[in-house]
Order: structure tokens, then C-alpha cells, then sequence
């Protein structure tokens, strides 16, 4: 039986980082790229890795995938592939930290940096 993954198709993750990521969302969202979450924060969290707005746009400006001009996350915050590569260029600088929980829960460790 095949099992699409929630994990969208983003062509510079190996399969250890689709695997540690597959993991996350499941935790985060259950794979949903559409979940609205109201945070203990009083924020709301976002799609597959649950990201709050400024977190969203400022790590995605950082990293040159959301224009420097954007001023609202919706609709981006929507795009579970645009999730995707931020998430990943935010753990491979070693943000693990951003989703403590979910790594705790499930026992992800440090993300593959290959």
C-alpha cells in the first residue's frame, strides 16, 4: 500500500531528512498543511511544522524564500512545501530548539545535516 507522504517533495533533503521532517509534522500537525492552532502565547501556529507568523516570515526573509517586502504570512504560511525548506534551513543551522517538544516526543535527536 502506498503512503503519500506530508512532507512535500523538496529536492535538497536526503531521505534522513525527509524521514526526521516526516516525523515532526506528524507531531506538529498531523501532516495537515491547513491546521490554525491558537498557541498558549495567544499566537496563532500554522500548517505542517505549526509556525506563528513572525517566525514564518522572519526566518523565510532570512533565508531569501519569502520577499523582504512580504508583510503578512498568509497566504504563504499555507504552502506546506514553503514550510518545508524553511524548516529544514532553520534545523540545519540547528533550530531543533523551535519545535522542543515534538523532538522530545518523538525521540527525533539532532536533525541529519546530510
Amino acid at each position: 500500500m502506498f503512503v503519500q507522504s506530508a512532507v512535500p517533495i523538496v529536492e535538497e533533503l536526503s531521505t534522513s531528512q525527509v524521514d526526521w521532517l516526516e516525523k515532526l509534522s506528524k507531531c506538529e500537525s498531523n501532516g495537515s498543511t491547513t491546521i490554525r492552532v491558537l498557541d498558549t502565547n495567544k499566537q496563532f501556529s500554522t500548517g505542517l511544522y505549526q509556525f506563528q507568523d513572525l517566525t514564518f516570515l522572519n526566518y523565510g526573509k532570512k533565508y531569501g524564500l519569502v520577499a523582504t517586502s512580504t508583510l503578512k504570512a498568509e497566504p504563504l504560511i499555507y504552502d506546506g512545501e514553503l514550510q518545508t525548506k524553511i524548516a529544514h534551513k532553520m534545523l540545519k543551522d540547528g533550530g531543533e530548539g523551535h519545535w522542543l517538544n515534538c523532538v522530545r516526543i518523538m525521540k527525533l535527536g539532532k536533525y541529519p545535516k546530510e
